[in-house]
């Protein structure tokens, strides 16, 4: 009974070893948002947790085995031991990078939310274009504003720099088209929101001389 046990435990961890194997086999991280891949990394710590019990397990069993049945499947099990230290360095690896992008992602979400609702804030501040009806007073108050947007702008410029730095080292280990286009979408607009600023003072200038 307990070589058979043995000989069993042996075929699972196995199978156990080629599927850890296959989890480890792509370098390609993707995921459709942070909860995804935090459940990601929640995943990998769980599978891999079992490993090191899998062969304590069959280390144990080895013991209890005959002597004769111990010699026959020494070279099989002494290779799949030495198989599931190399797969746990790779899994352990694999572990710190998925912990260390979550934590890089979190990070950046938050500075994100922060410094996004501050340009939707901005954005709203846009004066209406110059109309050949406006007073010069009121041109006079657009300039201002426009200043004042400038002055916002140039305040937070290297915020802006750093958040969307942040999102493309993220986007370079992992693949995610909802966090691409966010980063994209904030630096268009970014660009948008400075480009419509400039040539809005310089028209309100031109009109105001």
């Amino acid at each position: 009974a307990m070589q058979s046990q043995y000989e069993r435990m042996l075929s699972e961890f196995a199978e156990y070893l080629e599927t850890a194997q296959t989890k480890l086999s792509s370098d390609e991280i993707s995921a459709r948002d942070l909860p995804h891949l935090e459940q990601q990394l929640s995943a990998h710590k769980a599978f891999f947790a079992d490993l090191e019990s899998h062969r304590t397990l069959l280390e144990a069993l080895q013991q209890k085995v005959d002597p004769s049945t111990r010699q026959r499947l020494l070279a099989t099990h002494t290779s799949r031991v030495n198989s599931s230290h190399v797969i746990q360095d790779k899994a352990a690896f694999r572990g710190q990078q998925l912990d260390r992008l979550c934590s890089q992602w979190a990070d950046f979400h938050a500075n994100y939310s922060d410094i996004n609702l501050w340009l939707e804030r901005l954005e709203r501040r846009m004066p209406a274009p110059t109309g050949d009806t406006d007073t010069l007073e009121e041109i006079r108050s657009k300039v201002w504003d426009f200043h004042s947007m400038q002055n916002a702008l140039s305040e937070r410029k290297a915020d802006v720099y750093d958040v969307l730095d942040k999102g493309r080292q993220i986007l370079q280990a992992v693949s995610c088209t909802g966090l691409d286009e966010e980063v994209q979408s904030f630096s268009d607009r970014w660009a948008q929101l400075n480009s419509d600023v400039d040539s809005s003072l310089k028209r309100c200038v031109n009109c105001y001389n």
